[in-house]
């Protein structure tokens, strides 16, 4: 027969590697291009593509890989509207069309802001990569997502 305290301590092991595993990590994930004239960046992105898991976004997260970010899929193309309610890291967000052309970003949004950063044309595409990330891919010319993406 097992003591009260060896069974306290397996149920206290258990919740403890039960809480530290990342909630996040049955997520779709992909391997994102990002494309210009001379160059590409491959960021390592999870899928958003439910209104749940576009909702929750990056939210709460406390940090974010120079290579990995999240991809927002929209069922179609409508004005976006983006906030950092609950974002506790800045981020660069970015636009795309249905086509994967770039239309706009906003680079290194402040955390727990409410103030909309607003695509300028329809967009279906929003990549939120960790702040002042995307100031740094030197990819000339005008960026593009290599589309079709490749989900799993």
């Amino acid at each position: 027969m097992r003591s009260p305290a060896r069974i306290v301590i397996g149920l206290l092991i258990s919740l403890s590697l039960y809480i530290s595993f990342p909630v996040w990590a049955d997520t779709k994930r992909i391997e994102l291009v990002v494309a210009g004239a001379k160059a590409h960046k491959i960021i390592h992105v999870e899928l958003a593509v439910t209104r749940d898991e576009r909702q929750e976004g990056l939210m709460f997260r406390d940090k974010l890989a120079a290579d990995s970010g999240m991809l927002f899929i929209f069922p179609a193309e409508e004005i976006l509207r983006f906030w950092m309610k609950d974002t506790i890291i800045p981020l660069d967000i970015l636009f795309f069309d249905k086509d994967g052309r770039f239309i706009n970003k906003f680079v290194n949004v402040p955390p727990l802001t409410l103030t909309n950063r607003v695509s300028l044309s329809p967009a279906i595409y929003v990549l939120e990569v960790a702040g002042k990330t995307s100031e740094t891919w030197d990819l000339g010319g005008e960026i593009h997502l290599k589309l079709p993406l490749a989900t799993p």
